[in-house]
């Protein structure tokens, strides 16, 4: 996945201005809404050359539109993991990427310091969000969190696609 990611954290620096973001959230919200409700991918995915595909893509995505969790998670669970285990190696590539793609912008000029008090209150409350989540996901059964997880993830695919129509 992180080989996947630093050739990903690459193009994506090199054509982050230029996708219309539009289009790439279109496209976005539907690969989640499959994941989701539709047939599994794991043949393709579950490889060495897909997660490295699926770090690639999901890390030229996370250039434009931040948030990718939705997107990797999906991919993540294409093989058949525990709910713990989605959720850590979810968080492993996340935390990949998002250092990769705090490289490229450092490289491209991006002044953090301005954000300081917005980067530390987030870093604050995604680890008060992580203690409260270990909790819930400890006392769940595998059966509802993979409901849960599919019904949150459309949440989030249908709030994008609501952003792209609303911009219209």
């Amino acid at each position: 996945f992180i080989a996947g990611s630093l050739v990903g954290a690459f193009i994506g620096g090199k054509i982050v201005i230029s996708l219309p973001i539009d289009v790439l959230r279109v496209i976005l919200a539907l690969f989640i809404l499959y994941a989701a409700w539709g047939p599994k991918l794991k043949s393709i995915i579950n490889s060495q050359w897909g997660l490295s595909i699926g770090g690639l893509i999901t890390t030229i995505v996370t250039m434009f539109v931040g948030a990718t969790g939705p997107l990797v998670i999906s991919l993540i669970r294409s093989f058949s993991l525990s709910p713990q285990s989605i959720v850590a190696t979810t968080a492993a590539c996340l935390t990949a990427q998002h250092a990769l793609k705090v490289m490229v912008f450092g490289f491209l000029g991006f002044a953090f310091i301005d954000y300081l008090p917005m980067i530390l209150a987030m870093i604050i409350s995604g680890f008060i969000g992580t203690l409260i989540g270990k909790r819930i996901l400890l006392k769940t059964k595998p059966q509802l969190f993979n409901y849960i997880l599919s019904i949150v993830l459309t949440i989030l695919a249908l709030r994008m696609l609501w952003q792209t129509l609303s911009n219209f």
